[in-house]
């Protein structure tokens, strides 16, 4: 088959799948051919500005530059998260050009289309919570809203401030039973302490079988309601945190 290529045909392929992001990979495997096969036509398409290299063994349409699928497929298993998940889910409104992307592989991060591909490698414990997402480019993964919430509050510092966190948080209603089911999968009891004092502090309706859950979970020792501020602030006995934020909000 491969004798019957030219650089026609592999332009109609690519068009015929849909492949608005592919590695090469991909593509001699719709073909059935050897990848090393259609290396040089895919470069001169390249070269031609018919299709963009955007490393080795991947490329995109010229017209793509779609950050939710592109990111989350230039590293193995990517799935958007953090910040990026939160403007996904219209929780936060933000023009960053930051693309958060989670994977439990390694990548350096990337500049690419104008956006600043960030790669946060994460625990294969903590990797799970994601679905299947498409849009008129092509699919990617992304974390559900329950998986987006407690990763922000695991990492914040690929969310948005954590104020801005702690309002989200009061002002949607999660499921319960996953924020119950993924805090436990994640490892992170100081995650799970934090969001049962917020939702009694902030009087957030429902949360009765998630906060005795936490309850029961409880050990002896404080964590600090916000991970990197000072070491200050009242103790609160039943969650063993200590609010080093706003004091008002235990009045």
């Amino acid at each position: 088959m491969n004798n019957n290529l030219d650089f026609l045909k592999v332009i109609r392929i690519i068009d015929e799948n849909r492949l608005s992001f592919f590695t090469s990979n991909e593509l001699a495997e719709i073909i059935g051919v050897e990848t090393k096969s259609i290396q040089n036509y895919l470069e001169t398409l390249a070269n031609n500005e018919l299709i963009i290299r955007v490393e080795k063994g991947k490329y995109c349409r010229t017209y793509m530059k779609d950050r939710l699928v592109i990111g989350s497929k230039l590293i193995r298993g990517g799935v958007v998260s953090y910040q990026t998940a939160l403007i996904h889910h219209e929780l936060i409104q933000d023009n960053s050009n930051k693309v958060f992307i989670a994977s439990d592989h390694q990548k350096n991060n990337k500049s690419l289309f104008g956006y600043q591909f960030r790669f946060i490698k994460i625990s294969s414990h903590k990797y799970f919570g994601f679905y299947e997402e498409e849009n008129r480019n092509g699919e990617f993964r992304v974390t559900d809203p329950e998986k987006t919430i407690l990763d922000c509050f695991d990492l914040p510092q690929y969310a948005t401030s954590y104020e801005k966190l702690i309002s989200i948080f009061g002002g949607i209603h999660f499921d319960e039973e996953k924020l119950i089911e993924y805090g436990l999968k994640m490892q992170n009891l100081s995650v799970l302490k934090r969001l049962a004092y917020l939702s009694e502090q902030l009087h957030v309706p429902g949360y009765h079988k998630f906060k005795k859950t936490v309850e029961n979970l409880t050990n002896d020792k404080y964590t600090l309601l916000n991970p990197s501020g000072p070491d200050i602030g009242p103790f609160h006995t039943k969650w063993k945190i200590r609010d080093n934020m706003n004091q008002s909000m235990a009045q």
